[in-house]
C-alpha cells in the first residue's frame, strides 16, 4: 500500500508539473523531440495527379515525397502551403520535417495532348490507378504511351500507413512486387495498384506494429510522458493534430485533460 501511495504521489506531482510547464509554453521554442507532427501532401489542381509521403513524423525526420501526373498535366514544382516557398522542381525530393504540421502542394500545369500530334500506330496508352486515392504515386505518368511488346518498368511509391497488396489487371493479380516489368500489349491497358490502410508504420516489424491507446510518443509504454503530451496539445489547442485513435483514451469523442487523467490511472494500475 505504501509503495502504491508513493507511486501515486509521484505521478500526480509529475502531472501537475507538466501542466505548469505547458501553461508557460513559449511558441518560439521548439517542441520536445518526442512530439509527432502531421505532413500532408496534395496536388493542385486536385485532379492533376497523385502524391505519397503523407503521415505523422518527428521533427528532423527526412521524408521521401513523390508525385506523379495524370494525363493532360505536367508537374511544375513543390510548394510549401503555409509559406508559399518553392521547395523543389523535382517530382521526388527529400523533405526535412519541421517542428509543426505542414502541407506540401505539388503544383501542375494543364497541358492537354496536341490534337495535331501524330498517333504512332504501334504505341498504346498504359493507365495506372490505385484503389485508394492518395495511397501511392507512380514512376510514370498514367496514360503515357508505350511501344507494343516493349517491357515497361512500373513502380508504386507507397505512402506511410498503407500496405501494398499487388498489381492487378482486369481483377487478376499479375505481380506482388511494388516494381515489376510489364510487357505492353498491342492495345491500351490499365494496371491497378491495390493497397490496404494500415495505421501502423509499414517499415516496422509486425511484432511491434501495434500501438496501445494513450501511447502518444509510440515508445511502447503508457505513462506520465504521454499524459504530458496530451496536456500540452490541449493547452495549445492542437489536439486535432494528435492521432485520435491513440489520444481519445476514454473514447468519448473529445481529446482533453480527462484523457490525460485516464492515462495516469492506467499507469498507476499497470493497465
Amino acid at each position: 500500500m505504501k509503495h502504491y501511495m508513493n507511486k501515486s504521489m509521484l505521478a500526480a506531482g509529475l502531472l501537475l508539473l507538466s501542466m505548469a510547464v505547458w501553461a508557460d509554453y513559449d511558441p518560439d521554442n521548439p517542441q520536445e523531440p518526442q512530439a509527432y507532427f502531421r505532413l500532408i501532401t496534395v496536388v493542385s489542381p486536385s485532379m492533376a495527379g497523385s502524391t505519397s509521403g503523407s503521415g505523422m513524423y518527428m521533427e528532423g525526420v527526412t521524408v521521401n515525397v513523390r508525385t506523379s501526373a495524370r494525363t493532360g498535366y505536367t508537374f511544375n514544382h513543390w510548394e510549401h502551403k503555409r509559406t508559399g516557398e518553392t521547395l523543389s522542381t523535382n517530382s521526388a525530393f527529400a523533405y526535412t520535417m519541421s517542428n509543426r504540421s505542414d502541407t506540401l502542394v505539388a503544383v501542375y500545369d494543364f497541358t492537354p495532348n496536341n490534337p495535331a500530334e501524330p498517333d504512332y500506330t504501334n504505341q498504346y496508352r498504359l493507365y495506372l490507378t490505385t484503389n485508394i486515392e492518395g495511397a501511392c504515386s507512380f514512376n510514370r505518368t498514367s496514360g503515357e504511351k508505350a511501344e507494343a511488346d516493349d517491357y515497361i518498368t512500373v513502380s508504386a511509391y507507397v505512402s506511410q500507413g498503407y500496405d501494398f497488396l499487388g498489381w492487378y489487371q482486369n481483377g487478376t493479380r499479375i505481380s506482388e512486387s511494388v516494381s515489376f516489368n510489364y510487357q505492353m500489349p498491342a492495345n491500351g491497358a490499365t494496371l491497378q495498384a491495390m493497397l490496404s490502410f494500415n495505421p501502423a508504420n509499414p517499415d516496422e516489424p509486425s511484432a511491434t506494429a501495434y500501438t496501445a491507446t494513450g501511447d502518444l510518443n509510440a515508445d511502447g509504454i503508457v505513462n506520465v510522458v504521454d499524459a504530458t503530451i496530451l496536456i500540452g496539445a490541449y493547452l495549445q489547442g492542437t489536439t486535432v493534430e494528435l492521432q485520435k485513435s491513440l489520444a481519445d483514451v476514454n473514447h468519448d469523442g473529445t481529446v482533453n485533460v480527462v484523457d490525460a487523467t485516464e492515462v495516469i490511472s492506467r499507469f498507476l494500475n499497470n493497465r
